[in-house]
Parts: structure tokens; sequence; C-alpha cells
């Protein structure tokens, strides 16, 4: 772009905002004298069709095609309850899991059939399970079905043509529900279509509103609808079981006018009816079938609206879910401003309730918000002094598009742009006049995803919240990703600290400490955090989690081996040589005892690498500083663990100082003629004796090697012959092999120690159990040879 710019005069939107014009100019006395170029943009579906925000699938939508990624959530065979009994698995699926944690994009071709008479698309949105689509564009709508692969249209183009979307579109269990407007009678409906009949208005459910519908959005089975002339209207969609089938129905709830808390029905960006209220619930009680509370964003502001229940509306006696009365609602309330977006879940989870009754508001460049909730413990009464819930900002690095409420993680996309060279489609053409053919745009979306989880635990933490962010981390401990989370949470906090230039009256690391230290995953997090870290923070953070040596020993005790070798890394930077080389000595020992070749094998190469000459020299890094991290800064040029691989070079402690002999040579020795005077024969006994000096340094570099070697071989012996003396010869074999041992070598120098076998029987037996060897079994025939063998044998006594 620097070589070739695209000199832009102007540029504008298309329809829809599918399309970006871009007039450009062109290089003089070149023709034409100007260029027009076009971009094709995604959008997601969310900026035309709020109610796709409780879903937890990405759906981007463009002027005729649909890009869908629906491998978010683990879609098991269980997941078709009461809840989602509508759906039904695919055809052919066997499988429990579907495209678990796919980063693969489903592109969907809308048919030229559809888009020939109403381009472009208008509104899109995708079901509960992620196998049905339905857009809708100038007039009329189709769906789709991802296990079929097939698109269903009106057979009926003059019905087509008279139905146009103007509210929205979504999905209820195997119904299609859109607000529309019908041309032929002139008015405004909502209109519900099940998804296996034919797209007909004979099988549609039609209801009349009085006025244009805006927005519309579903919890549960509750259909919320706002009009153009600011009035807010609930239905019930209900199913009427009969002899002749299911019928269903559109029953409406009530009628609400909110015409003086908003400026204009246009400033309402979306409606939302929830579950949330101001107040929490007890934690055995269930959310309202017919919603607590209603959320209106209103030119970015949050509004919320909630239920009033001291006036109880009574049951229909035809309908027994539905209310007969209308419900009363107290006075708005604004939770936030600058809001984008705002996701909540439809449903409720006992285990995980402060992810799933909190509020989830987006507010672009500002970041992220969480109206949590603040549940007190069993048997404990809430304190009048403390809020109910608690408004937590925190930041991104993705622009949210869904959220996975159970599972810690928000959705997003990006694109990732390379410039193309186009010039070579064109040869012929002149460099002047094909400016705009170079360095073209090539965009490639990706899914992105972030865990949360940390960021609240953070805020939380920061604010003495120290038992709800107890209680919310206990929940995801089941989490595969939860020890990332813990380790997020330890490496940002101590970085922040640690790098600051300024005191820090009320720091944070100790209460992230303290809170770790709660979960079993304590002393791996500290070890893979240190790590990933610059070696001049290890003071302030050891300062904090303790002694390593004393967190070594405790995972020598505990048995947790691999977390063991990763601190040999930490204590051979902040230990003496001989202290680091015990406690591998120690370590070897355990992985030998519990079978871990392979990193017994890697703990030898370390004991190997450690420089002989190290041995006097002092530790690396001081692990404790007398002076705090933020009185002087810290320099960042220092070079950082490599947090991938398990590092044995002692290089990386920075004590190796090994000297080549040729450099202690003088320079002016070495430029001496070759004619030798009487003073250049005083100087042959200095070189010999130089000579003699660099041959004892390796002769005790030998010595050194020789004997560390014998040391290693002393420690592979003693572990031989324990597991000979057991008699576990399947483990030695699997000694040798992985440690290359000379089994054959050594079993010959302990034929007459503990390769004597004293008890013949014991040790048979023993071979049998260690191999899982059958013992023979003694045929009848056999029996009876023995027993006149001994009968013989008696007799002959």
């Amino acid at each position: 772009m620097n070589t070739r710019p695209l000199k832009i005069r102007s540029m504008d939107w298309g329809m829809e905002g599918y399309q970006l014009w871009m007039a450009c100019e062109s290089p003089a006395n070149s023709s034409p004298p100007g260029n027009l170029l076009q971009m094709n943009f995604l959008k997601s579906a969310l900026t035309v069709n709020p109610c796709m925000s409780n879903h937890h699938h990405l759906l981007l939508q463009g002027e005729d095609r649909l890009l869908i990624n629906t491998g978010d959530t683990i879609m098991k065979s269980s997941i078709y309850t009461s809840r989602t009994r509508h759906l039904s698995p695919a055809p052919g699926a066997g499988s429990n899991t579907l495209l678990v944690g796919n980063k693969h994009w489903q592109a969907v071709q809308i048919p030229m059939t559809y888009l020939g008479n109403n381009w472009p698309v208008r509104y899109a949105t995708v079901d509960i399970s992620g196998q049905c689509l339905a857009v809708a564009g100038r007039s009329g709508f189709a769906h789709y079905a991802l296990y079929t692969r097939k698109w269903k249209l009106f057979g009926n183009v003059t019905q087509e043509r008279d139905l146009v979307v103007t509210g929205g579109i979504t999905w209820w269990k195997e119904c299609i529900v859109l607000g529309c407007y019908s041309t032929n009678e002139n008015r405004d409906e909502i209109r519900m279509y099940h998804r296996a009949s034919n797209l007909d208005n004979v099988f549609a459910s039609i209801t009349k509103v009085l006025s244009q519908i805006l927005l519309l959005n579903l919890y549960r089975d509750i259909l919320i609808v706002f009009c153009a002339d600011s009035h807010i209207m609930l239905f019930s969609l209900v199913e009427i079981h009969n002899k002749s089938g299911v019928e269903r129905e559109v029953v409406q709830l009530q009628d609400i006018c909110i015409s003086n808390i908003i400026p204009h029905p246009a400033c309402v960006v979306s409606l939302t009816l929830t579950s949330v209220r101001k107040e929490i619930a007890t934690r055995n009680a269930n959310c309202s079938e017919h919603g607590e509370s209603i959320i209106l964003n209103v030119s970015g502001k949050l509004l919320m609206i909630q239920r009033d229940h001291s006036a109880q509306p009574t049951a229909d006696v035809k309908h027994p879910k539905l209310l007969h009365g209308q419900i009363q609602y107290d006075t708005p309330m604004m939770l936030a401003s600058g809001v984008e977006n705002i996701w909540v879940s439809l449903w409720g989870s006992q285990e995980k309730r402060y992810l799933t009754e909190a509020l989830w508001i987006g507010c672009g460049a500002h970041g992220m918000k969480v109206w949590l909730p603040l549940f007190p413990r069993d048997g404990e009464k809430p304190h009048n002094f403390m809020s109910k819930r608690i408004m937590l900002p925190f930041q991104l690095h993705i622009y949210p598009l869904a959220v996975l409420f159970e599972d810690a993680v928000m959705l997003g996309a990006e694109t990732d742009t390379v410039m193309y060279d186009m010039s070579s489609l064109h040869p012929n053409s002149s460099p002047k006049s094909s400016s705009l053919l170079h360095s073209q745009p090539y965009c490639i979306i990706e899914r992105t995803s972030q865990v949360y989880l940390h960021l609240i635990l953070r805020q939380l933490l920061r604010r003495n919240l120290g038992i709800h962010a107890l209680e919310i981390a206990r929940c995801c401990i089941n989490l595969p990703y939860f020890p990332h989370v813990l380790e997020l949470l330890l490496h940002q906090v101590l970085e922040e600290e640690a790098t600051s230039s300024d005191p820090i009256p009320d720091p944070l690391l100790p209460r992230v400490v303290a809170f770790i230290e709660e979960f079993p995953e304590f002393l791996q997090t500290v070890v893979h955090c240190a790590r990933k870290t610059e070696i001049a923070l290890w003071p302030y953070l050891f300062t904090t989690v303790g002694n390593p040596t004393d967190l070594f020993q405790e995972c020598l005790r505990t048995g947790k081996l691999e977390t063991a070798t990763s601190y040999l890394v930490i204590l051979q930077n902040l230990e003496p040589i001989p202290i680091s080389r015990q406690y591998a000595t120690l370590l070897l020992d355990a992985t030998l005892d519990s079978k871990k070749w392979e990193l017994s094998k890697d703990i030898i190469r370390f004991l190997r690498a450690i420089d002989p000459n190290e041995e006097e020299m002092p530790p690396r890094t001081p692990l404790y500083s007398s002076s705090l991290p933020y009185a002087s800064p810290i320099d960042v040029a220092n070079k950082s663990l490599d947090s991938k691989m398990f590092v044995f070079s002692p290089a990386l402690g920075g004590r190796s100082h090994s000297t080549n002999v040729s450099s202690i040579i003088n320079e002016s020795t070495v430029n001496t003629p070759l004619s030798r005077t009487k003073s250049d024969t005083k100087a042959i006994p200095a070189r010999s004796s130089l000579r003699k000096s660099s041959g004892s340094r390796e002769s005790v570099k030998d010595r050194q090697e020789s004997g560390e070697s014998m040391f290693f071989d002393i420690i592979l012996c003693r572990h031989a012959r324990k597991l000979l003396m057991a008699c576990r010869l399947y483990d030695l074999g699997n000694f040798a092999a992985h440690l290359d041992f000379h089994l054959v070598a050594w079993l010959r120098k302990e034929r007459t120690r503990a390769a004597k076998i004293e008890d013949f029987v014991t040790t048979l037996k023993r071979l049998h159990e260690d191999f899982q060897w059958p013992y023979p079994v003694a045929s009848p025939a056999l029996l009876q040879s023995l027993q006149k063998q001994t009968r013989n044998h008696s007799t002959a006594k």
C-alpha cells in the first residue's frame, strides 16, 4: 500500500451495508481518469436481529450467503430434553459430540431462486440447536436445514411477495416466528410457520397487531414485541394437543405503553424479557416462567423495568399456564450507558448460578460489564448493607458476538487481511491504467475466543469479595482450562504490580495467592507462571508465595513429580549448584520409584548438563531482594524462560563461564619471531609450564566427569538392584530400555549377588504375577503319573 497507495476521493456504503464503494484517483495523464473500487463485507446477525443474543452460535450474514460456526457447544444426546423436545438429531448422527471446539465456518449459499426477487438479505437467524437457519430479504423468507442441506421456499410466489418482514425473525421450537407486514391485507401481523409443513399461509398461525412491529424477542414460551406506537406487547405461544394433532396459538397477555420513558420508538435498539431481577431469589427457587424484567436498550442506555409482585394475577381457566389480569411493573431504572449488545441466559443452572443469572453487557470500546448476583452462603442471611448485585467492568481482546455462560468463554470473529497482487491476472494492462489491480486486500474470517473467568475473579478479589470469587471458581473447577485460568490470574496481577514504578498501598497479589492456595493446582500454577515471567520478577513472586525449595519439597510429598521437575529450573537460578543437584537427585529417586522413565531420563540429562566450574559460584538471582520491586524499575530486557520446553542447558542460569585455553596466551608470545635468542630460550620453560597447567586442567575436568558418571551409575545400579531383588523383571526391562542401562553387563556382575536366586518357588510365582502369566494346568494323566511316581518312591523306601 505504501508503494501503490489508493488515492480515495470519496466512499459510501451500499444497500444494507454489505458493500463499501470507493472512488479512487488514477495517476496523472492516465486513462480512465478515475476508478471505482468495491469491497464486500459480512455482518453479525445481531446488528439487525437482536433476538440472536441468547444463542451460543456465531452467525454472519452477507448479501447472498450465511456463515455459521456451530462448534462452540457440546451437543450431546441428553440435550433433547423437555426444554428442546422439538429438536431431533440429524439423520445418521450416531456420535454424542458434534464439532466440539471446531473453528471451521460453514458457508451456506442462499439460492438464486429466492434472491432473484428478494435481494439482499435483511434478517437471519438460527435455532438453539444450530441446525436450522432462516433468512428474510426484501419480501418473504426461506429456511434451511444443515443436516438435510435443503432449502424450503414458498410455493406460491404471490404469498411470498405479500409478506414483508419488518420486526425480525426467530425460532420457537420447530416453528419460525416473524413480525411482518401484509401488503394485500394492509396490516401488520405476527406469523408462525411450522418447519415440517409447506411454506403456505394455509399452515400459518396469523395474529393481527395494531401497529408496525419494530423488534421482537423470545423468552422461553413468551414472545415480546415492540411496536412503532411505543407499545410493548407480550404474547404466549401455546401448543394445544387434540385428536387432529397439535395446534399452535398466539395468545396476547399484556400491552404496555412506554412512550413516557423513551424519546422516540426508533431509539429503541433492542428489548429482552428475562428472569434477571435487582433482588436475588433463594437457591432453590425456580425462575419465573413469565419473566421478571423487561430490559430496553434506548440509544445506548440500558433500562430495566422490573415486575411488581405486590399484585399477583390469577391463572386462566382455559390455559393454566397463562395469567388472567395485567402484570404490574415498577419504575424503570438505568443499569449502564454506552451499551451496544446484551447477553442473558434463557435457562438457569443450579451449579453455575453466578454465570447463568448474570447480565452481560457489551460497551464496545469501553469493554464489557457484568451485572453479577451475590448469593449468600447456605444457611446465612444476606447483610442489609450489601448489594444484591454488583456491576463489574473488564476489558477484552476481542469484540464479543456470543457468550458461553457455563463455559466462561466469549466468542467473536475477526478479519485477517492479506494484500494480494492481481497484476499477474492482467498482464497486458499498462502500469498507469492498472494501479488499482495491485495490492488488493484479501480477507479471511476467523473465529476468536477468550476466557473471561479470571477477569471476574480479579475484580471480586479487588473488592474484597473473595467468598463469592471462591464459589464461582469452585463451580467452574471441572472446566478443562481451569488451571490456565488461575495461571492467567496470577500472571496478570504479578506483572502489573511488580513492574509498577509507583508504590502500591494495597497490593492484590497476596489475596490472589491466598485464593489460588484453595485449589490443588496451586503448585502447578506458581511454577508455570514463574517460567513464563521475567527472572527479575521472581523475588517479588516468591516473597509472596513462599520459598521455592519448600514448594519443591511439597511436590515430592504429594507425588506431583512433573510439577517438581519444573521447579528444578527455578532452583537452578535461585540456589547454589550443590543444593539444586541434591534436590535433583531426590527427584530422580522419586521418579524411578514411580516408574516415570521419560521423566527420569530428563532429570539425568539435567544433572549431566551442570557445569562443574559452577560449583563455587553464587546463584544468579537472589531469592529475596532487600528493595521492593517498585523502588527501582525492572529492566525488561532480561531474558525470560521458554514456557513450552524443559530447559536443561546451564546457560539458562547464566553460570557457564568456560574459557578457551588459547585465549590465555599473550599476544606478544604468539607474535614472537622464530629465531631464538637467549631471552627466547628463557621463555620456553614458561610455555611448557603452560602446557602442563592446561593439561592438568583437562585431567581435572576428566576426573570430574568420570566422578559424575560414576555417581549416576551408582544411582542407576542401586535402583536396578532393588527391582531385581523384588523380581520385577518387567519394570527392570523398561528401566534399561528408557535409560540406556547396560543390563547384560550388569547382570554378569550381579550373578553371585542380587541376581542369585535363593527361593525358586517364590521367584516363579512373582514372575507370573509380574508378567500376568497364567499358571500351567495339570492334566489328569500327568497327575496320575506323579501319584504313581510318589507311591513307587515311598515303596522303595
